[in-house]
């Protein structure tokens, strides 16, 4: 199969996920949407189980950096591509069936971003004081509050814009930022997406 091909059934099967629910799409639906036989369709995938599995692989490896966290912008720039990827790929989060699916790339971003807190440390941006089980409860409940924004975006207006909320991030983090920290963080929230 083409690229073009390919790339036009896994964005119509994701448009069509995100717009009704996983359950609720059916393939000969994605097939029509696409312009093509059903058959057609189920001989490049043969199940729906299949398309998700092709999206979520392009959606992870697009999503991930190709450098590791050396500064705070480098540490937003992970929160923020994790935030885009929440909302670009919602049905995957918000559906029950997925969330044994995304164990292995949570463990591998919370893994990144802890590796990257850690460095920071070093670097003398985040305070010594900032133990490792602080940095992990602290980084889970950030997590956490990914999924509920996500929601709160996807289905009311009055959600903090995606800059209001990664300046939350920073708001939550600030009290473990040394004074070379803090400094940093202050020139990084003048730069846009946050001014």
């Amino acid at each position: 199969m083409n690229a073009f091909v390919r790339t036009g059934i896994l964005d119509t099967a994701r448009r069509k996920f995100n717009e009704k629910g996983y359950d609720r799409v059916s393939m000969r639906e994605i097939a029509e949407e696409c312009g093509m036989a059903v058959g057609n369709l189920t001989y490049y995938y043969h199940r729906k189980d299949d398309l998700v599995q092709a999206i979520m692989q392009d959606a992870f490896l697009s999503a991930k950096p190709e450098h590791p966290i050396l500064s705070l912008a480098d540490l937003n720039d992970q929160f923020s591509r994790m935030i885009d990827t929440l909302l670009r790929y919602a049905f995957y989060f918000l559906d029950d069936a997925f969330i044994t699916d995304q164990d292995d790339h949570n463990s591998a971003i919370r893994q990144r971003i802890l590796v990257g807190i850690r460095q920071l440390q070093a670097d003398g941006l985040f305070t010594p004081d900032f133990d490792q089980e602080t940095q992990r409860a602290l980084l889970d409940m950030l997590l956490m509050t990914h999924l509920v924004w996500m929601r709160m975006t996807l289905r009311l207006s009055a959600a903090p814009s995606k800059a209001d909320f990664l300046r939350r991030h920073w708001l939550v983090l600030r009290p473990y930022l040394t004074e070379k920290g803090k400094a940093a963080c202050e020139n990084m929230l003048k730069e846009p997406p946050f001014q």
